[in-house]
């Protein structure tokens, strides 16, 4: 999850492209970093992105609970 939240934050180009043809992504720069470093393991994960909607509804509402609560009667439960 926070992989694709990763590839959604490089922007829609690069969605777009890994979505048609995943081996694009070989050619991702952060992916590019990564090859030459031992520590592999956050390349392209960003957990933040996972929240951003929930984050943007509670500035607007001030509500921290708010958007679940919406997104439950969103969703019929």
């Amino acid at each position: 999850m926070d992989f694709r939240a990763g590839v959604i934050a490089s922007g829609r180009q690069w969605y777009r492209r890994v979505a048609a043809d995943p081996d694009s992504l070989a050619a991702h720069p952060d992916v590019v970093q990564a090859a030459n470093v031992r520590d592999r393991t956050a390349v392209l994960f960003y957990e933040d992105v996972n929240y951003a909607a929930s984050g943007a509804f509670e500035r607007i509402t001030g509500d921290a609970y708010a958007f679940y609560e919406a997104w439950r009667g969103f969703r019929g439960g």
